[in-house]
């Protein structure tokens, strides 16, 4: 009986966390920060992101990294994303290693 309780929470167990959004699925959305006492609010799209309502800049997903475009195709910044819940993202400069931790902005 013990096995079969076991087996029964292993399985249900293993079903929730192939229903887990892949992290990046959690990106697409309205962030909030602040840099230097100053709002910052990202907004990400599939395939872009805007910075505060300003022109979007391209950017590409690989894993749990980000590189971002910038509009005229010059520079790139890469950041490392990992997600503290639905709401929670905190975004690390590979450089720096500076952190900033950003809200979702909810509607």
């Amino acid at each position: 009986m013990r096995a079969k309780l076991f087996m029964m929470l292993v399985s249900v167990a293993a079903g929730c966390a192939s229903f887990k959004p892949e992290p990046m699925q959690l990106l697409k959305g309205h962030w909030q920060s602040e840099v230097g006492g100053y709002p910052i609010v990202l907004s990400y799209s599939e395939t872009s992101v805007q910075v505060n309502g300003e022109a979007p800049a391209d950017y590409s997903a690989d894993g749990n990294t980000i590189t971002i475009v910038s509009a005229d195709s010059e520079h790139e910044q890469t950041r490392e994303i990992r997600f503290q819940g639905r709401n929670t993202m905190v975004m690390t400069d590979p450089l720096t290693g500076t952190e900033r931790t950003y809200l979702r902005v909810v509607n």
